[in-house]
């Protein structure tokens, strides 16, 4: 693929995030994969994986993009030299990184429709660094996710405030839309028990393009959007799957959101324990609301079933 030759899809969804449908953004890695009996384990699982069952990658892509995701996470949280160094491939971070990203882009391209593929910089696979090698490191890592050709970068700071905002100055310095993911379980408090509209304030200073919350329940994210009525930038919500009978977890999990949160949240998607079953729940969900009939939604040929 030449870098650099085709637009963004990015600035055909883009208008959405002021109005319209809301993107739908793909759900849990992790348990996508392991939903389908994929072994992860150890650091590095991500990188051995495309190494030697990179037909696993491949399938992945095309659920998600199957299942209604407008914007497709890569699978880079774990392309890292320094997750790979435990795997002695270290070196292969930067093939890794484009190979990830490359697969993602070739599925998005077969969808018909504009699909986005965000790099995903940040994890929970090694233990915390510095501020000044975290920063480094989280800059050498964005520059590979804009060169493999990533359309926006998806930033997290697993509970941490220092490793969010590195990460998200390292993506907004590459010049791709940067959005940041917040882990809250109460409406009070995220992070290190920061105030919500405070830090998004902060990392609207930092270069962040949208902030999304990731939630336990719906509720919460409600409770949470209501505590400021002047959000600078855009607010997603990614709510966190049940537990409990696989058979009706997903219509339980559905029915928790509640049927305004279309008309306040610009982004939407499943969260830990997500997979693309709830990806597809959601945007069948999203095809049946009012919000498909704002002038901004424009459904393809290839919307799943219920989008068009």
């Amino acid at each position: 693929m030449l870098r650099g030759m085709v637009e963004n899809p990015f600035v055909a969804l883009a208008p959405r995030l002021a109005s319209g449908r809301p993107l739908l953004l793909g759900a849990d890695i992790g348990a996508s994969l392991r939903g389908r009996g994929v072994v992860l384990q150890g650091p590095g699982a991500l990188g051995k994986l495309l190494r030697e069952h990179p037909g696993e990658v491949e399938r992945y892509y095309h659920a998600e993009i199957e299942a209604g995701a407008d914007v497709l996470p890569a699978l880079t949280s774990e392309t890292t030299p320094r997750v790979l160094a435990q795997v002695g491939m270290a070196f292969r971070s930067a093939a890794l990184t484009s190979a990830m990203v490359d697969r993602a882009l070739q599925a998005a391209e077969e969808a018909g429709r504009p699909v986005v593929v965000a790099g995903v910089l940040g994890g929970e696979s090694v233990a915390p660094l510095d501020v000044p090698t975290l920063v480094e490191e989280h800059g050498s890592h964005a520059a590979r996710l804009a060169a493999a050709g990533a359309g926006l970068i998806l930033a997290r700071g697993i509970a941490s405030r220092t490793e969010l905002m590195a990460a998200v100055v390292a993506a907004a310095n590459t010049g791709l839309p940067t959005w940041a993911i917040i882990e809250a379980d109460t409406s009070d408090t995220v992070l290190d028990g920061d105030d919500p509209g405070q830090i998004t304030d902060l990392l609207e200073a930092a270069g962040a393009s949208a902030v999304l919350f990731e939630t336990p329940t719906a509720t919460i994210g409600i409770q949470l959007f209501a505590r400021r009525s002047d959000w600078p930038l855009p607010v997603g919500l990614l709510v966190d799957a049940c537990g409990g009978d696989p058979a009706d977890q997903h219509q339980r999990w559905l029915d928790g959101w509640g049927p305004s949160l279309p008309e306040r949240f610009r982004v939407l998607g499943g969260g830990h324990g997500c997979t693309e079953a709830h990806t597809s729940t959601l945007a069948r969900w999203l095809g049946e609301s009012p919000v498909r009939q704002h002038p901004s939604y424009r459904p393809t040929a290839k919307s799943p079933p219920g989008l068009g």
